[in-house]
């Protein structure tokens, strides 16, 4: 509102004014957001799958912002300084690293939790630690190749051995598995056209080392498997790298979950309530959906695969432009990637923008993404850097542009619009902060520190002080905010577990 009310850049939207196939990436993201809110009107449970739970994150709130983020960073980020929000992006990635590094192997006890059985950081668990540096291991990766600078390039390169290193210790297969074809697709099909005749054979040779090198770690451990009395089969890492199996009772799961698409084809049950059409349509006959009887290991909130949970959640009106929208910016992407030069003319690849290395490491993350998605759910920190590269894969192939000569009445139009705009821009600006002082008391400020008593009175609860647990939460229920359902069913979890 600053940009357009006071400096007037209404030429933002010339960007995106008329629908072609330059911009379709563009208008399917609105059509995304379109199609959640439809689905979020007609969910089974309105409320939940408008706010989502703490627990989860989600809700049509959450994810609608995710694609305002990343229209709002397409239409207002200059060329030049996409650059800083990668490296910020980048640098993050890297504390929240050290961070999983220093919990996994005790260090800084005393002001940093201590998870020796699993590495998770900030992000919330393992699998969704892997899904986050799978979107930061090839961009930082292509940033490094690309860069002329050493120390930048150093520090680019550090990153995405980093970020690696940090996958294999979340003993994850499906992470494993999307950084492995991530990784595959990126050497595989790295863009040379563009270099020099030199340079291309060096390249090529590079691949051919490259793919020696992990035929003899492939052939290496199926002479270790071979051997039972080998110590390396012993080691954890090395058991979960070469020992691959399938989740009989996540196959159950999924077959429920297409029972339950099938029941609510259109619109299906609403953002978050993948629950209510698993329970609808749970059948104990299935072999193997509960592997462990003496735990709740049956019921699943999430399909542990994008399709279907996206099929049961949104049906086929939310599933069709999700697909479309990564699909064609992937496409998008690749066309830059391999596009031929003019006059077969050889360029270096220098620091300018689209660069075909960029592109392609993109390219590289998506694969690896959607790889680990197919057994996986997304998270807010994921849908941050995959909504944060749609906006950047725009900004590729819908060029910045300046006022453009429009038809007389739509100008005329256009016209009257800015002037009432910027005739009562004060009042404008005033309503709309007024609503952001709105929203962030009641959807952010207020359900926050319910939040945070509810996780005082649990951890008192644990520590078996429920007099104190059960008079915070008593306190809490006569307030009122938008994860009241939450707050309740934590107070069950604290009286059960206090009796």
């Amino acid at each position: 509102l600053c940009q357009l009310l006071w400096q007037r850049q209404f030429h933002l939207f010339n960007r995106v004014k008329k629908i072609s196939k330059d911009n379709l990436a563009f208008w399917i993201l609105l059509l995304l957001f379109a199609c959640q809110l439809l689905a979020t009107v007609f969910s089974l449970d309105f409320k939940y799958s408008l706010f989502g739970s703490p627990y989860r994150g989600g809700g049509f709130i959450n994810y609608g912002f995710y694609i305002l983020f990343a229209a709002i960073t397409f239409l207002t980020v200059k060329d030049r300084d996409w650059q800083k929000l990668w490296n910020f992006a980048i640098a993050v990635g890297v504390v929240v690293c050290a961070l999983a590094l220093m919990s996994r192997f005790g260090l800084f006890g005393d002001f940093i939790i201590s998870r020796l059985d699993n590495i998770s950081s900030t992000i919330g668990g393992p699998n969704t630690l892997a899904l986050y540096l799978m979107l930061l291991v090839f961009p930082a990766l292509s940033f490094g190749l690309r860069e002329k600078n050493n120390i930048k390039r150093g520090f680019y390169f550090i990153a995405s051995v980093l970020f690696s290193f940090i996958i294999l210790l979340t003993i994850s297969q499906g992470a494993y598995l999307g950084l492995a074809t991530g990784a595959a697709y990126f050497l595989i099909f790295f863009p040379t056209k563009t270099f020099q005749e030199k340079t291309r054979k060096k390249i090529f040779y590079g691949k051919i080392a490259i793919l020696v090198f992990v035929s003899l770690l492939f052939l290496s451990a199926i002479i270790i498997k071979s051997n039972p009395d080998h110590a390396l089969n012993d080691h954890y890492l090395f058991k979960q790298l070469t020992t691959w199996k399938v989740d009989k009772s996540r196959l159950a799961t999924w077959q429920v979950a297409f029972d339950a698409f099938l029941d609510r084809p259109l619109l299906g049950y609403g953002l978050e309530n993948f629950s209510i059409g698993f329970d609808r349509n749970y059948d104990p006959a299935l072999s193997s959906i509960q592997m462990d009887k003496s735990t709740p290991a049956s019921w699943w909130d999430k399909a542990h695969n994008f399709a279907l949970n996206l099929l049961v959640e949104t049906g086929i009106i939310g599933f069709m432009p999700f697909i479309l929208l990564f699909g064609l910016v992937f496409w998008q992407l690749h066309k830059i990637t391999h596009k031929k030069n003019g006059n077969d003319q050889i360029q270096q690849l220098v620091n300018d923008s689209p660069n075909p290395i960029i592109t392609h490491g993109l390219q590289a993350a998506f694969i690896a993404y959607f790889t680990n998605l197919m057994f996986n759910f997304e998270n807010f920190s994921s849908y941050i850097l995959a909504f944060l590269i749609v906006g950047y894969a725009m900004s590729f192939t819908i060029p910045e542009t300046q006022e453009t000569n429009i038809q007389n009445n739509q100008q005329g139009n256009l016209q009257r619009i800015k002037n009432i705009l910027i005739k009562n821009r004060k009042t404008v600006a005033s309503l709309a902060f007024l609503f952001l002082l709105a929203f962030l008391w009641f959807f952010n400020i207020k359900p926050f520190n319910a939040n945070k008593e509810i996780n005082k009175a649990s951890y008192l609860a644990n520590n078996k002080m429920c007099g104190q647990a059960l008079g915070i939460m008593d306190r809490e229920l006569k307030k009122h905010t938008v994860i009241d359902g939450y707050l309740r069913l934590k107070y069950i979890d604290i009286v059960k577990r206090c009796l």
